[in-house]
Formats: structure tokens, sequence, C-alpha cells
């Protein structure tokens, strides 16, 4: 079973409930709300994506994220860990930000000493090369203790699906058909793993 979690971000009753999950890139960009670009609303739409395609396939699948809450991790964690049988991988789907606003590319988190974990992120590290590569610089596959990775009775891996905050990125997590595409690459990514 794959556990999906659509990163940070929470919109309520049509408004952004997060701060600092969101960027304006000025009036000469339109973005969700004119130049102002929400990670939540891409990390939902990637994870909405992945879902639907595994749900075509019958591949079991349960997003752990709200729809539209930012809801706690924590809150999260329990519920893949109280759903999940025993074979299973936990999804983190993200778009990145730095303080810069300069930093841009594609990269791949997995919990340090999860052998499970490396090897999912460096299936998913090879789909997004198809789909990314040579668009935007390969960050590559990392470890990190961050909370979800470290918090899963499962194998976790986390993905930061380009820096929203920069122009550039942002343009190409807006090009038709980009979201479909990276949320392919998570699906070929969990079907390798599970094979």
């Amino acid at each position: 079973m794959l556990l999906l979690d659509a990163g940070h971000g929470g919109l309520l009753r049509g408004r952004y409930t997060t701060r600092g999950k969101m960027f304006d890139h000025g009036p000469l960009h339109q973005f969700h709300a004119g130049g102002i670009i929400y990670e939540g609303l891409i990390n939902r739409a990637i994870v909405n994506s992945i879902s639907e395609k595994l749900d075509r396939i019958h591949f079991p699948n349960i997003i752990v994220s709200d729809p539209a809450l930012d809801t706690t991790l924590a809150t999260r964690i329990k519920l893949a860990n109280e759903k999940a049988p025993r074979n299973s991988l936990y999804m983190s789907v993200h778009a990145n930000a730095s303080k810069t606003h300069r930093a841009t590319g594609w990269e791949v988190f997995h919990a340090p000493g999860s052998a499970a974990g490396e090897r999912a992120a460096k299936l998913l590290h090879a789909e997004a090369v198809k789909v990314l590569g040579g668009r935007t610089p390969d960050r590559g596959v990392k470890s990190a203790n961050f909370f979800v990775l470290a918090n899963t009775k499962m194998p976790a891996i986390l993905s930061e699906n380009l820096f929203f905050d920069n122009i550039n990125d942002a343009k190409v997590l807006f090009e038709p058909g980009i979201i479909d595409a990276i949320a392919q690459a998570h699906v070929n990514a969990a079907l390798r793993y599970f094979a």
C-alpha cells in the first residue's frame, strides 16, 4: 500500500491558511492568484494525480493529508501507522523554497539508515530524471531526519518538486502536463518498489 501525504499548506473556504508556504512573484506572472503561488495547491495536485492513477490500476493507496486543512505531521503519521499493512511505503510530496528565492531543482529524501527508504528514493530519482532532466538542476538523493521520515513504521520518502519561490521553477510547475508527469514519476517509482 502507498500512503500519500500532500506536504504543507491549507486552503479553507477559499482562503490560504498557511503562512510562509506561498510566494508572490509579482504582477507580471500568473499562477494561483495573480503572481502568488501556493505550495499546498501544488502538493495536492500532484498527490491527487498519483492517487487517481493508482486507483485506475486498482493499486491500494490512502491519502493521509486533509483535502483542505493543513493538519499536523503527527496526525498524518498516526493515520498512516494505523492504516498501513506491513508492506507499505509512505510518500510525502512537497515543493521547495529557499531564503534567497534563488535555489532551484528537484530532490528526494529518505531517513538515515533506512535501506528500503533509500531504495525507494533512488527509484523515484531515476523516474524524476526522465521527466525533469536537463530542465532543472538535479539535487539528487539525500538522507534527513525529517519528522515524516523518522516517525513512520514503514519506509518513507519525501520529494521536493522544484522551488515554488524561484520564478524559473515556478514556470516549469505551471507548464501544461508537468504536474501529471511528476505524478506519473511517483507512480512508476512506487510500482517498481513493490514489484
